[in-house]
């Protein structure tokens, strides 16, 4: 299936939009995403995105091309078919929302594998910075998620770095509470299929919200 990559970069007046949009949370910019797709209200998510530091670029991945007829947005798309092999090594960024199942209470749960494993050093008594918890808990996750997913994280060149807390409103009533984590650093590729599948949908959770695009880059 034909994928597209496109870079979507907020117009001066989006600018102010967007703006606006972030200060009410990331729901806002969710809902921004979502309005660059035609949808009859039954379309599933077939995107991952990611918002970019500069705050005004999104880069986004979609099983179809985004369209901007608001004046909002200007879009720039092309069609996306990476070709990679098994062993190919490749520089990598992500924003991720790093959590894990818990179904100990009989009810399936996911939790914060920083806040996580902050609770169980705090229990334990051991002492450790949050850079420390943050590396500690965040490094087993991409560990993990690269098994599922093709790839083996470099884990001495991995930065870890910007974890951060989130909190927005669903039509200003239903709370919405995510962390965020940016990733990078240099993988190798142990599974070229489902490696490429990975670039097409993203790994973790929190995908409506820009989490979870694997950016990459031949170093």
């Amino acid at each position: 299936m034909t994928h597209y990559f496109s870079r979507i970069s907020a117009t001066d007046t989006g600018v102010r939009d967007m703006l606006a949009r972030r200060a009410t949370g990331s729901y806002g910019v969710h809902k921004a995403m979502w309005g660059l797709f035609p949808n009859d209200g039954t379309k599933r998510r077939d995107f991952v995105y990611a918002v970019l530091d500069d705050g005004r670029t999104i880069y986004c991945v979609s099983a179809e091309p985004p369209v901007g007829t608001d004046g909002l947005w200007k879009v720039e798309t092309k069609e996306y078919s990476p070709r990679v092999e098994e062993g190919d090594i490749l520089r990598f960024r992500i924003c991720a929302n790093p959590t894990k199942a818990n179904s100990s209470t009989g009810k399936h749960q996911r939790h914060d594998v920083v806040m996580d494993l902050k609770r169980r050093l705090r229990e334990s008594d051991e002492e450790a910075s949050m850079d420390e918890i943050v590396r500690r808990a965040v490094v087993p996750w991409i560990q993990r998620k690269g098994e599922l997913n093709g790839f083996r994280p470099l884990e001495p060149e991995l930065m870890i770095h910007s974890y951060t807390g989130h909190e927005s409103y669903k039509a200003g009533v239903q709370k919405i509470s995510f962390s965020t984590v940016v990733i990078e650093g240099l993988l190798e590729v142990t599974d070229s299929d489902a490696f490429e599948k990975a670039l097409y949908s993203g790994i973790g959770t929190a995908k409506g919200f820009g989490c979870g695009m694997l950016m990459v880059k031949r170093p």
